[in-house]
């Protein structure tokens, strides 16, 4: 069956083993990790209006900011990067341990406190995981929403999984507010979702599952794909994925999650169809060789028409991938 490895390829699924893969027409359970499956898995600014601040305060902070290299700090230098300016003195820069920082512009203190009440409208793709308030002089003068957001066909994906039947989880090693966050935004029920897991956790859990697939990173999900009827990577090395996981999604496309199920189904029913055509094919004419209806020429004919047909069958079914459609039943 290399067509259907090639057809594969030319969607940008990359399959370690075409017989494992056989084993998605059976998935009827999904489980994706969170961080870089479903979400971006890239930490930035998601929310902070800066248009009530003073061009001295944004150059204040920015310089302050610059004085640290906390991932906090180098997203708001990020943010306040293309601002060509001469930049304040920074006096007296401290860390507050796990509060924030501290530092002093010219008569001013500044303050950069992180506040654990993040709660905040944002758009349906956000994932707020952290709120820092800037005080000058004791005054809060701005809040910074930090965190991470969705991958745009992420609700896409998991919405057309749940129309076809199939029970969808995440498994994630990131604490209960962010999968939560993550999991009421894509519709997945409290049942179906788990947090702070170590890899060990997330083996075990997929152990209790019958016919599921696993979508994670190829190397820090390599426990959970070996406890899984199919792992699938969609992101990290192609190299060392493939060396754990049963496919590999070139694109970081989820939509591809679907291609593969419908992948195994397809391959399933055209073994079967070749399978039935063969017999069928050889036991007709066989019988009519045996009853001296067919003769040497006609034979050496319909020889090679028994192989055209089955590969003719075979691309038939695997065109059925090249095409994207609503259902992947």
């Amino acid at each position: 069956m290399a067509i259907t490895t090639a057809t594969s390829a030319k969607n940008g699924i990359l399959v370690r083993d075409r017989h494992e893969l056989e084993s998605a027409r059976q998935i009827d359970v999904v489980i994706f990790d969170k961080t870089g499956t479903l979400t971006k898995g890239i930490y930035k600014i998601l929310k902070w209006d800066t248009g009530k601040l003073t061009d001295f305060d944004l150059r204040a902070i920015l310089a302050i900011e610059k004085q640290s290299d906390h991932p906090i700090a180098r997203a708001i230098v990020t943010r306040l990067s293309d601002k060509n300016v001469m930049l304040p003195e920074v006096k007296d820069f401290k860390h507050l341990y796990t509060k924030g920082i501290e530092a002093k512009i010219g008569n001013h203190n500044y303050k950069f406190i992180s506040d654990k009440n993040i709660e905040s409208s944002n758009d349906i793709n956000e994932i707020i995981t952290t709120k820092i308030v800037i005080y000058k002089d004791s005054e809060a003068i701005s809040e910074v929403f930090l965190g991470d957001s969705l991958k745009e066909d992420a609700k896409f994906i998991v919405d057309l999984l749940k129309e076809n039947g199939y029970k969808v989880h995440i498994l994630s090693g990131d604490n209960e507010n962010n999968v939560k966050q993550t999991a009421l935004k894509l519709g997945i029920s409290n049942g179906g979702i788990f947090w702070s897991k170590t890899p060990e956790e997330k083996s075990q859990i997929l152990s209790n599952y019958e016919h599921s697939m696993m979508i994670g990173d190829g190397l820090n999900d390599i426990a959970a794909f070996s406890s899984a009827d199919v792992g699938l990577s969609v992101q990290g090395s192609v190299e060392e994925s493939l060396k754990v996981s049963d496919a590999y999604i070139l694109n970081n496309d989820l939509f591809s999650v679907a291609e593969v199920i419908k992948h195994g189904k397809i391959t399933k029913n055209t073994l079967r169809r070749n399978i039935v055509f063969s017999i069928a094919y050889n036991l007709c004419a066989g019988s009519l060789a045996l009853l001296g209806y067919i003769d040497p020429l006609a034979a050496a004919v319909l020889m090679p028409a028994s192989s055209l047909l089955l590969i003719g069958s075979s691309i038939y079914g695997q065109s059925l991938n090249s095409w994207r459609r609503r259902s992947i039943v």
